[in-house]
């Protein structure tokens, strides 16, 4: 098999791996390339001859060689993900990249530090984006807890977030409210109802008794007609809060 069909043969299994392992690759470079734009950066490295497999870049976390008959073939994963061995591209926070510290460069927006991953909404509150090849979509952790945005995980609030953010989820919280006796839960384990004096807020009746304060996302006010949360120009009494 001459060179030009053995590289096309390699670049077709990059591509089928990339697929099965949620990868992509935006660099697909041989060592024999010397005017690519990553030569001078790369350190390539020694293949056996005979078999396909991977290995990780030396330097680059996200960057990953395929060895294909004795020839190194260099992939990247896309924007935000990082190279795990044996396993492919991850996003970055599953990926120990301790000893292979650098990454290409973000690819960011207003919302999207990088193309894909999980970031803090600079809002709080547990609030954050799923970035998906930068199209941020809004989430948010379940009520009462905050996004740690270096474990990208829902924790417990610190007592600085639990003052900034929604009131404090307790019965005490609520004077005068009591939950109605029900029996049958809209929502599977709990009820709802709007919450006194706040739009973008509501209580949650909780099979158990318990009682939890649940909130909008901004620019939305709870309905106590559909008893979910609506845009806040067709909620009345709440349009102001849009």
């Amino acid at each position: 098999m001459d060179d030009v069909a053995l590289g096309y043969l390699c670049l077709c299994f990059l591509l089928v791996h990339a697929g099965k392992s949620d990868a992509a690759i935006s660099v697909v470079e041989n060592q024999s390339d010397a005017s690519g734009l990553y030569s001078a950066l790369t350190d390539w490295p020694y293949c056996e001859q005979g078999g396909i497999y991977t290995l990780p870049h030396s330097k680059f976390c996200d960057r990953f060689f395929t060895c294909q008959q004795g020839d190194p073939y260099l992939g990247q994963c896309r924007d935000g993900y990082g190279y795990v061995p044996f396993t492919g591209c991850r996003l970055l926070h599953l990926v120990d990249c301790t000893t292979r510290p650098m990454l290409q460069p973000p690819k960011s927006n207003s919302k999207c530090p990088r193309l894909y991953g999980l970031f803090e909404d600079p809002q709080g509150c547990g609030r954050f984006f799923k970035c998906d090849n930068g199209t941020a979509v809004p989430d948010r952790c379940p009520s009462e807890l905050a996004f740690d945005d270096i474990h990208k995980v829902c924790r417990q609030p610190t007592e600085r977030e639990k003052a900034n953010c929604a009131p404090v989820q307790t019965a005490q919280t609520t004077p005068g409210f009591k939950c109605p006796v029900e029996s049958f839960y809209t929502f599977g384990d709990h009820s709802r109802h709007p919450y006194p004096g706040h739009c973008g807020y509501f209580i949650m009746c909780l099979r158990d008794g318990g009682i939890k304060v649940g909130s909008c996302e901004p620019g939305q006010a709870f309905s106590y007609i559909t008893k979910n949360c609506e845009l806040a120009s067709n909620v009345a009494g709440c349009e102001s809060t849009g």
